[in-house]
């Protein structure tokens, strides 16, 4: 199976293991295209509440900056949007524009919405 396939199906996600608590309760895949909030894979090297391994043994090797900015990459670029679609989610008479931000993937208390872990801005 291609990788994008197996990335994009359905899992069944325990929230019971320790870091995975304020896992968005309607992530249900691997990578969620958009959305890293509702990916598991991204949640799983971003959040720094993941901290040992489903058997209890404390995780030693973390990934790096880079490797996150890789993974957040294809999270938001596995579907690209068309400029249509882009416009259609903004309004039809909203301007767009181009930014760029920092970010963070913060644990569920330390987001503005404090319902899931999340990339705040």
């Amino acid at each position: 199976r291609p990788l994008a396939e197996e990335l994009s199906k359905a899992l069944a996600v325990d929230r019971s293991v320790k870091g995975f608590e304020d896992f968005s309760l309607q992530g249900t895949q691997a990578i969620e295209a958009g959305n890293p909030a509702r990916s598991l894979l991204y949640h799983a090297l971003a959040s720094p509440n993941v901290l040992y391994a489903a058997n209890g043994d404390a995780l030693t090797d973390f990934a790096t900056a880079a490797e996150l900015e890789t993974l957040l990459n294809y999270v938001y670029g596995v579907a690209l949007p068309t400029l249509e679609a882009l416009q259609d989610q903004a309004g039809a008479n909203a301007t767009l524009g181009l930014v760029v931000f920092a970010t963070e993937y913060r644990p569920r208390a330390d987001t503005p919405h404090h319902q899931h872990a999340d990339l705040c801005f």
